[in-house]
């Protein structure tokens, strides 16, 4: 059994509003059907819904620089150079980066086309092969581990 931390009503409240969602939704499709808008739905999503997932993603966007700063401390110079592009890449996204600077898109989307896309076909073909190797190990009865049935007897 498990005991009930501090925060067990943020919980209680989550299923309540999960709930009332739900409910608002159901009872306005069954009333109105699916051509016209349901009023109440409407409002809980554009005035509740909404501007919480905006605010989750804010503070999302906060902790995900506060741990890229963590992890690219410039100890040295290839840290620092990777710091710089993830700053470059993380200011194309932002809407504020076009604002302080009209040069973050283009270098944003220089560093993120020369170094994660050739980075991610890396990836892909280097997992394509691992599974045609695989497979044929499998096929040629060599990788007994999984289809031999190990530890029976």
């Amino acid at each position: 059994m498990q005991r009930r931390g501090s925060n067990w009503a943020y919980s209680g409240w989550l299923i309540i509003l999960f709930f009332v969602m739900l409910l608002s939704g159901v009872a306005g499709y069954a009333a109105t059907g699916l051509q016209s808008s349901n009023f109440t739905y409407d409002w809980l999503f554009r005035n509740i819904y909404t501007p919480l997932g905006s605010t989750l993603y804010a503070i999302t966007g906060f902790y995900i620089f506060s741990a890229a700063y963590r992890a690219f401390r410039a100890r040295n110079i290839d840290a620092a150079l990777m710091l710089i592009a993830g700053c470059f890449v993380i200011m194309k996204n932002a809407p504020v980066g076009e604002a302080i600077w009209t040069g973050f898109a283009d270098v944003g989307s220089w560093f993120q086309l020369t170094g994660q896309v050739p980075g991610m076909r890396t990836f892909s073909l280097v997992g394509a092969l691992g599974m045609l190797a695989y497979g044929f190990r499998a096929l040629l009865g060599k990788e007994r581990g999984f289809y031999a049935g190990v530890g029976e007897e």
